[in-house]
């Protein structure tokens, strides 16, 4: 349960995080419910307390997600598959799709690589849009 926030892309061509324990949707994007792959990304074990995405790995197939956006409108969302992706990983998959109405939800996990200043995995939950 969670605000969700813009946040757009890095320098580097990454998609980046809000600042806090909140989640961030990738603007400009798919916003959830709509055709294509929106992406929401959050902090797992943030260092100041509970963060959003602190559960995220808990996720399982075909368990469900609900957003609802600022119109009200309230979208269900199931569980498809979970991946890891290395840190630095390309990972198109996780923001194209235009076959459905897709979620994909991103958080940080692994050991933490000091050279690369964050965790060395990214765990990604892909869940389609119910009916």
């Amino acid at each position: 349960d969670a605000e969700v926030l813009p946040v757009g892309v890095t320098p580097d061509g990454f998609m980046d995080v809000p600042e806090g324990p909140d989640a961030g949707l990738i603007e400009p994007g798919t916003r959830p419910g709509d055709e294509g792959s929106a992406v929401i990304a959050g902090h797992s074990g943030f260092r100041s307390g509970p963060a959003v995405f602190d559960d995220l790995v808990l996720l399982e197939v075909g368990d469900t997600i609900e957003v609802v956006d600022d119109r009200g409108r309230t979208v269900v969302f199931a569980v498809r598959e979970t991946r890891q992706y290395d840190w630095d990983q390309r990972a198109d998959e996780v923001f194209t799709g235009s076959d459905g109405r897709h979620l994909n939800l991103v958080t940080c996990t692994g050991p933490w690589d000091s050279a690369a200043g964050t965790s060395s995995k990214r765990h990604v939950v892909f869940a389609d849009a119910l009916p």
